[in-house]
């Protein structure tokens, strides 16, 4: 299946930068849209990038908030 992202909004990469990685160069994310869902297991690239896989359809104006998952 191949991969792609899209390019976070400044507000966003703002917050991002200032939380911790949980991986090299990565954050898991759960994205909050405006609808109310909430996609969990999300993958965030140096903090500027959101990673989709497939066919997914979200668009940047769609997202309400981005939040960074806890582990354990």
């Amino acid at each position: 299946m191949k991969s792609k992202t899209i390019k976070l909004p400044d507000i966003f990469i703002k917050k991002l930068v200032k939380l911790p990685e949980n991986g090299m160069g990565y954050q898991v994310v759960s994205v909050i849209l405006r609808s109310g869902q909430i996609l969990s297991g999300y993958k965030v690239l140096n903090s500027e990038f959101l990673l989709l896989e497939g066919d997914e359809k979200i668009v940047v104006k769609d997202i309400e908030k981005i939040e960074l998952e806890t582990c354990c």
